[in-house]
């Protein structure tokens, strides 16, 4: 799995990934791939999540809610309920990374990144008053400080500047391609899930 991005305004929550999803043979990344995987889940009006790293430990993260009434969880419960079946969970290949993102029981718009590169500890990030977004990404196979200069040209030095939703996505969207020209576990088939 490859790329997925979350950033949180004071009106809405916003997640974007590419498609790509890298398959393994032993452990060991193949060169054959599958290129319309969506890396992101909508459990409610109010909360989505984004996974990147190990596939298969996602999946039974979005299994697990699948035997729960979701309309009502709340995206502190569900940030919860990540973490439990995460660390329940024996990775393979990859760390584990997800986002979460959507409205807290408060309705502020927020995301939450969890990852097992720092045991499942988390934060929760909004927006405020120095800067228009709260914004996170997982990326497990790209250099990170090449795509923290990449984000910081792209996002963050221009963050308060974007004045519209449909620039905030051009802006992500050409970051995602970027990083697709550079890496091979990055397509430049994008998904992307808003909450409002």
């Amino acid at each position: 799995m490859s790329i997925v991005i979350a950033v949180a305004s004071t009106n809405f929550a916003l997640m974007m990934s590419d498609g790509r999803k890298t398959l393994f043979e032993n452990g060991i990344p193949t060169n054959e791939y599958h290129e319309t995987t969506k890396k992101m889940v909508r459990l409610n009006s109010n909360i989505c999540l984004g996974f990147s790293g190990d596939y298969d430990a996602s999946q039974i993260i979005v299994e697990s809610f699948e035997l729960f009434n979701c309309k009502q969880v709340s995206l502190e419960m569900v940030v919860e309920c990540v973490v439990k079946c995460a660390k329940a969970i024996t990775l393979r290949e990859l760390p584990l990374l997800i986002i979460i993102a959507g409205k807290d029981s408060n309705n502020k718009f927020c995301v939450v990144p969890v990852s097992s590169k720092n045991n499942y500890q988390y934060q929760f990030e909004y927006p405020d008053k120095h800067h228009n977004f709260a914004f996170q990404f997982a990326c497990p196979f790209y250099d990170k400080n090449e795509f923290d200069n990449l984000v910081t040209e792209r996002i963050y030095s221009k963050m308060n500047t974007i004045k519209t939703v449909d620039e905030l996505i051009f802006r992500l969207e050409n970051l995602i391609k970027n990083v697709a020209n550079k890496t091979t576990t990055v397509n430049k088939v994008i998904y992307r899930e808003m909450i409002t």
